[in-house]
């Protein structure tokens, strides 16, 4: 069974105070096609820390990310406050990671598995509590490595990709052209990797807000404020004037939608769901495709 243990830094020569394991067959996968996740049980040992008098501690947290044999990082995961100490003696107990992944991870799993087993590697951290003399004072714990879990082929493929229903589903590549943007791409483009970011974690509401921070980076770019009518109007100059109404009011729009994720309206909260979420992201590499290629061939018709 795949073990490792993490400890309190201050109390460094009392390795293992908490041991963290699991078993491959148990990873199990859930969610869905378009949201899927990995859940993986783990066991958990807490042990006093042993020294010239006895240390006990609660643990309050854990969390890490989870990662593959190339270091790619997959996502992170993060446990619910935990309440569980020592009280002089060893205690187990069990818990539940429920890890959020994506189509496109899970393509570059099945690329690194090539038919075999696949290795995860689960990196851990958290807060434990020390009860001293003097006061309970936070900690912070560390791993001494990360837990290793080998999946085997054949409950990989059994029990865990179907449910995911993977090959049914296809990714659709939207290519941004770095070169015709510059710097102002790549502004722009580290808020969508944070709406993914945000995507992953079931975070919908903040996946509007960061894609609108990214077409905030391009109005300002192009001396406005705000990504409205005028901006568009801007980029799709050298366009028919038919289609360049059109799409100007369609990008408008759609950043007025984005502002969904940003304020609250007079008829209270706006509930933002996946299906939000994932409509917004898809939409906005579309639009900031199509600016991109639009502008290529504007730079190449000027040279």
């Amino acid at each position: 069974m795949p073990k490792v243990g993490l400890t309190v830094p201050r109390y460094s020569n009392y390795s293992r105070i908490i041991e963290i394991s699991t078993e491959a067959e148990k990873v199990l996968a859930t969610g869905t096609p378009y949201y899927p996740m990995l859940q993986i049980p783990i066991d958990i040992m807490l042990q006093p820390i042993q020294g010239k008098r006895t240390v006990d501690f609660m643990l309050g947290k854990l969390e890490g990310y989870l990662s593959l044999p190339d270091s790619e990082r997959v996502a992170e995961f993060s446990t619910q406050p935990m309440c569980y100490q020592t009280n002089g003696k060893e205690y187990n107990f069990s818990d539940m990671l429920m890890i959020p992944v994506d189509l496109r991870r899970i393509k570059r799993v099945e690329e690194i598995r090539e038919g075999g087993d696949i290795d995860l590697y689960l990196h851990f951290c958290g807060i434990a509590y020390t009860m001293e003399e003097t006061g309970i004072y936070p900690n912070r714990i560390i791993g001494s490595g990360p837990l290793w879990i080998r999946v085997p082929q054949s409950h990989w493929v059994q029990n865990i990709l179907p449910k995911w229903k993977y090959g049914q589903v296809k990714l659709v590549e939207m290519w941004l052209l770095e070169d015709c943007l510059g710097d102002l791409l790549a502004q722009g483009y580290t808020h969508i990797e944070g709406a993914m970011a945000h995507f992953n974690n079931g975070n919908d509401k903040e996946v509007l807000a960061s894609i609108y921070n990214a077409f905030e980076i391009i109005a300002k770019k192009f001396g406005g404020k705000d990504p409205d009518i005028n901006l568009f109007d801007k980029l799709l100059q050298d366009i028919d004037n038919v289609k360049r109404y059109k799409l100007k009011h369609l990008f408008y729009d759609f950043c007025q939608y984005l502002q969904l994720g940003r304020h609250e309206f007079g008829g209270g909260p706006v509930c933002i769901e996946r299906r939000d979420s994932e409509f917004a992201l898809n939409s906005a590499m579309l639009i900031l495709s199509y600016i991109s290629k639009l502008l290529t061939a504007k730079k190449e018709e000027a040279s």
